[in-house]
């Protein structure tokens, strides 16, 4: 299962370091939302009381849709539902987007994860051309 609640945790963390706060203060969390219910409750609670937007962006082929949108309620924000890999460029973009105060770049650019334990598995998988950013 993915460990949705302590990779919240650090987004979260990391924006109250960065001193990030009102409505700049935004989590784009991009998963299949396939954990354990004690993870799925403390990742709501976690939402609640973070006074920062969550948006959540699915990915996978059998999503846990009632806990992204869970999620995305209690951080006021949006689920987004991607149809496929091109879709989901388009639709993170989107929600990254509502972060930031500059335009989109329209450039096409390959993500590189670093290592670090909140994208554990992921810096392995082939990452495909993404369209712009923000």
């Amino acid at each position: 299962p993915t460990r949705v609640a302590p990779a919240l945790a650090e987004a979260m963390r990391l924006l109250r370091a960065d001193n990030v706060v009102g409505s700049r203060a935004r989590v784009v969390l991009v998963t299949d939302g396939r954990t354990t219910p004690a993870d799925a409750a403390e990742a709501i609670a976690l939402a609640r009381r973070g006074g920062i937007e969550i948006a959540t962006v699915a990915v996978g082929a059998a999503p846990d849709r009632a806990l992204l949108d869970s999620l995305a309620s209690a951080g006021n924000g949006r689920a987004w539902y991607p149809d496929d890999g091109d879709d989901l460029a388009r639709l993170v973009l989107r929600a990254s987007a509502r972060a930031t105060d500059g335009p989109a770049v329209d450039e096409t650019f390959t993500p590189r994860l670093q290592a670090h334990p909140v994208v554990a598995g992921l810096a392995e998988l082939p990452w495909p051309a993404l369209g712009g950013y923000v």
